[in-house]
């Protein structure tokens, strides 16, 4: 009897798997230590990354999403960049200890960059003068209850002791400029 197959060897392949990287930037600056690294099948995709996003950033852009899994290793890179966000803050003016909350200035700044003194609004009334900062600067944060900077006014006496007060008398609504009364 003869046996057909005796004589056939089968070879069967699979597919190979290659070294991939995602490379992670914070304001345009590699950082290396977070890249992520692996190995996937010729022809995966890789659709995804861990989120590694720090705290007052936000994603500014991936690319190279999907990442299309090939024989060169080098070319089996993408990457993910972060960037600083904006955060509200709020200038809150006072007089005399009371807030004036109808002059309040509000606005948003990117994380940790500064509220300085020479942009803060001068609203000082007559009669006073600037007491005093409290968190000016402001140095932004990623919480908005923080990002509240205080100006402070208080009365100049200096001011009140030089001020000329007039006293004016009238008479049946004529006003009288002598001392007789």
């Amino acid at each position: 009897t003869h046996v057909a197959n005796s004589n056939v060897a089968k070879i069967y392949y699979e597919k190979d798997s290659f070294a991939y990287t995602i490379e992670y930037y914070v304001d345009g600056d590699h950082q290396s230590t977070w890249d992520t690294t692996g190995t996937a099948v010729f022809g995966s995709q890789i659709t995804g990354y861990p989120d590694k996003c720090p705290q007052g950033y936000k994603l500014e852009k991936a690319e190279g999403f999907p990442l299309a899994i090939g024989v060169d290793t080098d070319s089996n890179v993408a990457q993910v960049y972060y960037e600083k966000d904006a955060f509200a803050y709020t200038i809150e003016y006072y007089v005399d200890g009371t807030h004036q909350t109808g002059w309040d200035e509000t606005g948003t700044g990117k994380f940790q960059s500064q509220i300085l003194p020479a942009s803060v609004l001068d609203k000082c009334p007559g009669g006073y003068k600037f007491g005093s900062y409290s968190n000016i600067p402001l140095t932004i944060t990623a919480n908005a209850s923080n990002n509240v900077g205080k100006v402070y006014y208080v009365k100049d006496n200096e001011a009140t002791q030089n001020t000329i007060y007039y006293v004016n008398y009238f008479v049946d609504g004529t006003r009288i400029d002598d001392d007789s009364y």
